[in-house]
């Protein structure tokens, strides 16, 4: 048990004690309240997250993690007036490296007014095996022809080299989760057909594109964008992507009723070998629905689920949105005034955004054992504050009543008569249910010699119990 408090106790001064955060008081109550440690206990072990640290300035909008959780990449939209005192706005985006603790700029939009041409960001997709990524940019602007949408494609290492490979039309990524293999997918001009045909071709790691093929023509008149950044269009393998396409119209009567449905046919395209294998209709449901399909690996069990909570001050109030961190059942208060949060795929760390500005958490992972030890720890901390709590309302009570300590009425009586000095009941409380002893008769403060040695009454713990003395300071003791 020594060794397992020992282990414990490393992992809180490895990240507080750095800074000599706990060099007042060492418990751990005081390094939730004044440093922001949180815990969180799961039904299978738990959590320790050290205290944030800033990431990014404000204007955060979007957060993207790398597969492996060492990098991320921010999406950061700076409004400001210009000398117009016209709405403009920038667009940047952001790499941050976990392990160096830096934060470089990959891309900078040109400044725009509202309505007017806009740069945004389309999609990140991250290299498995490589420290880099590629990004789309969509460009919104007007030409001889109209409105147009272009999308530039640039490749970024975690560094922060930026190199762009190209400006395309209605480009998008593949990126299989059960291959290395990423691809750029984008539209052809062909003046011989009027037929939406598409081309695409290998992303290779050193930051270049590969060979470029045609996509095959039963694909290249019905493949849309939208569906190939979920994983679950992919088959079993990670390999293959559903396609599925509109092989007849429905048709209607004279008066527009349907008298016929559409029909689908459904294909699995592989974009490595650029080969089609036809597939029935429930075998794509099957996929779609995720029977048959790609299955994520959940390395982690950690979500983070929002809130609105109204708050109240002396006869203002408001609404705030908090963030939790949630394990299960089981979950603890991330941030208040947070609008996104995002747990890295390995879940050892999280990103957040706070009033728009980016922190940073590492997530120190418990076993069963360590959570148990650590939440008993914190268990016995908690119930020792409150016994302080009681002892000082004792002697609040002592100083309105001639110095007199209350009589031995029954115990729930004598915490009803300290409620003036203690309003939240739940301080006599253990684990839901009543816990307090009074042992304390009516006697005089100054008729006792030794307050400092005198048990005026105790909280019941299953191991032990969190003694109240007569001069107001409280102690926990195990049970012999």
């Amino acid at each position: 048990m020594k060794s397992l408090l020992a282990a414990i106790s490393v992992l809180i001064v490895a990240s507080l004690l750095a800074g000599g955060w706990l060099a007042q008081t060492g418990d751990l109550h005081h390094a939730e309240e004044q440093f922001h440690l949180k815990t969180l206990f799961a039904e299978r072990g738990g959590y320790l997250l050290p205290p944030p640290e800033l990431v990014a300035p404000p204007f955060i909008q979007r957060i993207e993690w790398s597969p492996d959780g060492s990098y991320a990449v921010l999406e950061q939209t700076i409004p400001q007036l210009n000398s117009e005192n016209e709405l403009e706005t920038q667009n940047r985006l952001l790499i941050w490296s976990r392990q160096a603790k830096r934060l470089s700029v990959l891309w900078v939009s040109s400044k725009a007014r509202a309505n007017t041409f806009t740069e945004v960001l389309s999609r990140v997709v991250f290299f498995r095996d490589t420290p880099a990524c590629v990004f789309l940019i969509e460009e919104h602007g007007r030409s001889e022809n109209g409105a147009e949408v272009w999308y530039s494609v640039y490749y970024a290492t975690s560094g922060g080299r930026t190199a762009m490979l190209g400006r395309f039309k209605d480009a998008f990524l593949l990126a299989p989760p059960g291959d290395a293999a990423r691809y750029l997918v984008w539209s052809v001009d062909n003046p011989a057909t009027p037929k939406h045909e598409l081309a695409y071709a290998p992303i290779l790691s050193v930051g270049r594109l590969g060979v470029v093929r045609p996509v095959l023509p039963q694909l290249g008149s019905q493949v849309r964008y939208d569906p190939f950044n979920y994983s679950r269009y992919w088959d079993a393998d990670g390999k293959c992507i559903l396609v599925s396409y509109r092989i007849r119209e429905a048709q209607y009567d004279d008066t527009g009723r349907e008298i016929a449905r559409p029909q689908y046919q459904s294909l699995l395209w592989n974009p490595r070998t650029n080969a089609v294998q036809p597939i029935s209709k429930d075998e794509a449901e099957a996929i779609y629905f995720g029977e048959q399909g790609y299955k994520e690996s959940q390395a982690a069990t950690l979500s983070v689920k929002y809130a609105h909570t109204r708050v109240r001050h002396e006869g203002m109030h408001g609404r705030t949105k908090t963030a939790w961190l949630v394990a299960g059942e089981q979950g603890t208060l991330l941030a208040a005034e947070s609008t996104l949060a995002e747990v890295s795929p390995p879940g050892d760390a999280i990103l957040y955004v706070v009033h728009g500005a980016a922190f940073y958490r590492p997530l120190i992972h418990l076993d069963a054992e360590q959570a148990r030890t650590l939440k008993e720890m914190l268990e016995k901390e908690q119930y020792t504050r409150n016994a302080k709590q009681i002892a000082t309302a004792l002697l609040m009570y002592a100083q309105d009543y001639d110095e007199l300590f209350p009589p031995r009425f029954d115990d729930e009586f004598v915490a009803l008569i300290l409620s003036p000095y203690i309003r939240d009941q739940e301080m006599f409380q253990v684990n839901g249910m009543f816990a307090f002893r009074y042992l304390l008769d009516g006697q005089s403060l100054a008729d006792i010699e030794s307050p400092a040695q005198t048990v005026a009454g105790y909280l019941e713990l299953p191991d032990g119990r969190a003694v109240i003395y007569a001069d107001g300071h409280a102690r926990w003791e195990p049970k012999k």
